[in-house]
């Protein structure tokens, strides 16, 4: 994620625009900014998908999901509320 935020940093530089990487750089009572990533495999583009999601991908995930959290930056609980569509940072 470094690489990306470096590479758009670079990027905005030469256009001149300034780049927030704050996940809710509007406060208020909303969901915020995205902040989310969708991805696929071909085992959850195939029939019984979902299964491979709940039975593999979120396990595996829920074992690293406050290192994850602490790699996506500060700021995280200003936008993961459990409100306005988002989940609990939790």
């Amino acid at each position: 994620m470094l690489i990306s935020r470096y590479i758009l940093s670079r990027i905005g530089e030469a256009f001149g625009c300034a780049v927030n990487f704050e996940p809710k750089p509007v406060k208020g009572d909303w969901n915020g900014s995205g902040c989310h990533c969708n991805y696929s495999s071909n085992g959850t583009r195939k029939p019984n998908g979902l299964e491979v999601i709940t039975k593999e991908h979120l396990p595996a995930l829920d074992k690293a999901h406050k290192d994850h959290i602490i790699l996506y930056g500060e700021g995280n609980s200003q936008r993961l509320t459990g409100a306005h569509e988002t989940a609990k940072i939790d």
